[in-house]
């Protein structure tokens, strides 16, 4: 008779579900936007608004949150509102979808991916960290940014966790890549640029047309994020079946290969070439597909690319190009840095501070404070500890990406 009056401590059910405190705290903060149109301007009380759908959209499920996240950080959206600029909404978002999605876990106790992305991000986030300390007047703002790329990068490793979710992932940075893209191509056939505060730099004059940035204000930044799509485009192009698909996929693919040619950016060229050039050695069964894309780029270049194009490519290989010696004496002078901190380095973010100690006044005369290299600037900024941690995130990401294409076939 006594097992029967036995209960245990998880048999108890708490007096609020987690969806029941979601919706009190949708309703509370619906009671909050009624009262304050009494008291501020009604483009304050839409943006609240808006923001309160998404919050409710996100605590149903974070994946939205995650894929407005990416909105963000790829179009900018609030740019273009300039009331809006100093509240920083996609750091703010990036925490939300972050505090939400803990909360799901814990609540549902949905265990986390098991991975060393996990670790090495965490071990990488914290050395970051710890550096910005020997920069202490800059340490919140380089804190905040850190932050919200950390968690950009655990919340993709543990929420894009399926097969079918990775594609749809896929699929999602394919159109805001063409949508950026597009915002490169009206600047370079409007002559506007999208954002106004864009330098003279980022939109000057290669003889009648200009050196487009879209919605990410530096063409070498814009550039930079249209490659990142590549390699997905030609994934999926031999993943699907569909030959309607495959034509959509090439059309996308022309669109951002022509995008990447107006930002004059010889980055964005070269990565183009390597991750064609690696395609084709991956996928020798479809060689022929291959050289057919590779068609596609030649009828690009022939029709659309302006002369002027080629010039400026061409100088990639010219040492006397004052940019290319810009870049070269930033080399050096992170080189510099390396050698004398080469353990913790100067300090994340930190190098635009310290570059007139290490670098040539010429180079920093021309605008360059970065090396514009990934490796330099970390050995510079990180030390070994920093790099070795970057290196090993690549070596294991791409340990992983093969795991995964064994498994997918």
């Amino acid at each position: 008779m006594q097992d029967k009056h036995r209960f245990s401590l998880a048999e108890e059910k708490p007096i609020l579900e987690i969806s029941q405190l979601i919706w009190l705290g949708i309703i509370c903060l619906s009671l909050f936007t009624g009262l304050i149109t009494l008291f501020f301007p009604a483009k304050f009380v839409l943006v609240l608004f808006v923001g309160l759908l998404l919050i409710t959209a996100i605590s149903f499920n974070p994946v939205i949150g995650l894929a407005g996240l990416f909105f963000c950080i790829y179009m900018q959206p609030f740019e273009f509102i300039p009331a809006l600029r100093p509240f920083h909404l996609t750091r703010i978002l990036s925490i939300i979808v972050l505090f939400i999605w803990l909360a799901k876990t814990l609540v549902f106790r949905v265990g986390i991916v098991k991975s060393h992305h996990n670790l090495l991000a965490g071990l990488f986030f914290c050395i970051c960290s710890l550096s910005l300390f020997q920069n202490f007047d800059y340490f919140f703002l380089w804190l905040v940014e850190l932050l919200k790329v950390i968690i950009l990068f655990f919340m993709v490793a543990n929420m894009i966790n399926t097969k079918r979710s990775f594609v749809g992932f896929i699929w999602f940075l394919i159109i805001l890549s063409v949508l950026l893209a597009g915002t490169g191509i009206f600047e370079y056939y409007s002559g506007r640029q999208i954002l106004s505060y864009a330098t003279a730099t980022v939109a000057e004059h290669k003889g009648d047309f200009y050196r487009v940035s879209g919605t990410r204000g530096e063409h070498s930044e814009f550039a930079i994020y249209l490659s990142i799509s590549i390699p997905l485009i030609l994934a999926l192009f031999f993943y699907v079946k569909s030959k309607f698909l495959k034509l959509f996929l090439v059309l996308n693919f022309s669109l951002i290969v022509l995008a990447i040619v107006f930002s004059f950016s010889r980055a964005g060229m070269v990565t183009l070439g390597f991750v064609v050039f690696l395609s084709i050695l991956k996928q020798r069964r479809t060689f022929f597909l291959l050289v057919g894309l590779s068609v596609v780029i030649l009828l690009i270049a022939f029709f659309l690319v302006p002369s002027e194009y080629w010039l400026h490519a061409g100088s990639i290989i010219n040492i006397h190009d004052p940019a290319i010696q810009a870049r070269i004496n930033m080399y050096k002078g992170a080189l510099k840095a390396f050698i004398a901190h080469p353990v913790f380095g100067i300090g994340y973010r930190s190098f635009y501070y310290h570059s007139f100690k290490y670098a040539p006044v010429e180079a920093l005369e021309t605008g360059f404070f970065f090396p514009h290299n990934i490796f330099i600037q970390t050995a510079a900024e990180l030390g070994l500890a920093g790099l070795s941690v970057l290196i090993s995130i690549i070596v294991y990401v791409f340990k992983d990406l093969n795991q995964a294409c064994r498994n997918f076939k």
